[in-house]
């Protein structure tokens, strides 16, 4: 295994896992891409980075940062196989094109057939590509995984780029938290065309019920949902729902004389604070915890919480270990306890008898 491997494989992995897409069949993609190699570059199509993508047709995602390609190619992956039904022809659609897999006009009105599924109608190049990574006769993986949606309460803290955009940034925060992976421009020009944030005034809803919605709109065909508690939330009552030992969702909060909103990551009992992801650390004098004091004089403060039916689910019970068998008695055993039981009796009886009446 090459380093580049040993350092991005782990990566590759969990972004597959979190696409939905088969994980093996992920890394022996990139394998077959780039060698896991970040800086690779293929100067005929300007396919660029550890993903092989092509900057022109994917100007959502930096080619030349390796952990956001593999999250992106996974996600690309996942598209293509929801669109084309099969891995084969999700793969094919990766190397030779998603028009050339499911067909297209040309400029000059000649319609391209969809591809056949057959390897005599693949370029070489497509053929080698799904044997290396699907094998001969191109099998389907069997059992791809269900991805189950974590909350890393871990996930690095963002820092925002303008005075308006807390609430956008903590949002993006919580998102990638629960395993997705917004984009800054996409997160904010969505928010600010859909009238949830404006460059004024920043989150136009201060009780967060509109940031509730829209999180719940732009995200529930993948499960999430969101809702919210107005201002006037207290202290005690985040730190019983996001007490470390069990809050399973990432929280927002924001304040009314903070003007500002954060990710809540958990509460800190030993220390009485809660943990934040505060994308404006110092801003009222708050950094990554706040604790009660700064609570009082930064509130009255609204929640929103970021879900998903996994996040909820009730966690397995722990496996009832197996009774350990108990040898076989015999008559023998038995009587031999008889003998020894008689014995304890006759020995208390006479203790019984010395004693006064």
């Amino acid at each position: 295994m090459t380093a580049n491997r040993a350092i991005y494989e782990p990566t590759a992995r969990n972004a597959a896992f979190q696409a939905g897409i088969d994980p093996d069949l992920f890394v022996r993609q990139i394998q077959q891409e780039s060698g896991f190699d970040p800086d690779a570059y293929n100067r005929a199509s300007g396919a660029t980075g550890i993903g092989q993508i092509i900057a022109r047709f994917h100007p959502d995602v930096d080619p030349h940062d390796p952990v956001a390609s593999l999250y992106y190619a996974a996600r690309w992956m996942a598209s293509l196989r929801r669109q084309f039904g099969s891995y084969r022809k999700a793969l094919a659609a990766y190397n030779w094109g998603p028009g050339n897999v499911g067909g297209y006009t040309r400029p000059d009105g000649v319609v391209i057939p969809p591809w056949n599924g057959e390897r005599s109608t693949l370029p070489a190049e497509t053929q080698h590509y799904l044997d290396v990574i699907l094998g001969p006769d191109w099998p389907e993986p069997g059992g791809a995984p269900v991805p189950t949606v974590i909350y890393n309460r871990a996930e690095p803290t963002i820092s925002q780029n303008d005075p308006w955009s807390c609430a956008p940034t903590s949002t993006r925060w919580a998102m990638m938290a629960v395993g997705r992976h917004p984009t800054e421009a996409w997160m904010e020009s969505q928010m600010l065309s859909d009238g949830i944030v404006s460059k004024a005034e920043g989150l136009l809803d201060a009780s967060g019920h509109d940031l509730a919605v829209w999180i719940t709109e732009q995200y529930g065909e993948f499960g999430y949902y969101a809702n919210n508690e107005p201002r006037g939330i207290s202290f005690d009552a985040l730190a019983a729902e996001f007490m470390a030992t069990h809050n399973p969702y990432p929280g927002l909060i924001g304040g009314s004389i903070w003007n500002h909103w954060s990710g809540l990551r958990t509460y800190d009992p030993q220390r009485d604070v809660l943990l934040l992801a505060n994308p404006s650390e110092g801003w009222h004098g708050v950094g990554a915890t706040m604790d009660r004091a700064q609570f009082a004089a930064q509130g009255p403060f609204s929640l929103v919480r970021v879900l998903h039916p996994d996040l909820l689910a009730p966690s397995a019970p722990p496996p009832v270990p197996a009774p350990i068998p108990l040898p076989p008695v015999t008559r023998a055993d038995l009587d031999r306890e008889i003998a020894h039981l008689t014995m304890e009796i006759t020995h208390l009886t006479a203790i019984r008898d010395r004693l006064p009446v």
